[in-house]
């Protein structure tokens, strides 16, 4: 299973363009979990993460941690069941590419075992 950890302070505006993304790329896909871990945004981050969860396919946490970034990750590393950890930020620009290389991974690891 593949544990995508997004670090997330006041990111309110990147919520859904990431959700959409991450959803585009890992329909049909299996052994995926999704994990929000929110910063002590001041915004409407948690709103924005909320209203996006509903469309999900993949299992969505949220989880709270201290400010920083370093902070986010450990608590989401920890929280993660996955045996491989992605980390992907709000305005990450190769989502795209990484999450493709993901896919391939998923598939070449079913198909070989």
């Amino acid at each position: 299973m593949i544990s995508i950890v997004i670090p997330a302070y006041n990111e309110s505006g990147n919520i859904f363009a990431i959700c959409k993304k991450v959803n585009e790329h890992l329909i049909g896909s299996r052994d995926f979990e999704i994990i929000f871990v929110d910063g002590g945004s001041s915004d409407n981050t948690l709103e924005m993460i909320n209203r996006s969860k509903a469309g999900f396919k993949h299992e969505l946490k949220i989880l709270g941690a201290h400010r920083g970034r370093g902070n986010q990750m450990n608590k989401g590393a920890k929280a993660a069941k996955g045996n491989i950890l992605l980390f992907l930020f709000c305005h990450q620009i190769l989502l795209n590419i990484t999450l493709t290389l993901c896919n391939l991974y998923l598939k070449i690891v079913y198909f070989v075992t």
